[in-house]
């Protein structure tokens, strides 16, 4: 939270403390609100397993991602290392030696 929040929230009373009054008696809600209301609010969620896992599953697949390029820049060399050694070898190319 900001550091002047509790200004803010002195401030904000004071201007709802200002505020004129409503009829609450003009004001109406729709037939069958409250039953809706209290009915979402006892409403049980059913939250499985697998939303135990869910704020994790961006930063898993960031990682995954990271160690993706890094086995593959480190991986990297080895082949070009044994193409090297495969031309040194042959003495040629070996794609030349195969299609002749």
């Amino acid at each position: 939270m900001k550091a002047n929040s509790r200004e803010s929230w002195s401030r904000l009373i004071a201007l709802a403390r200002l505020a004129p009054h409503s009829n609450a008696e003009a004001v109406e809600a729709p037939f069958g609100f409250a039953t809706r209301v209290a009915a979402r609010g006892l409403e049980v969620m059913d939250r499985g397993v697998a939303s135990l896992f869910e704020p994790f599953a961006l930063r898993a697949l960031g990682i995954a991602a990271v160690a993706a390029i890094m086995i593959m820049a480190l991986g990297f060399n080895p082949v070009l290392q044994s193409i090297r050694e495969e031309v040194a070898a042959v003495g040629a190319d070996p794609v030349s030696v195969l299609v002749d």
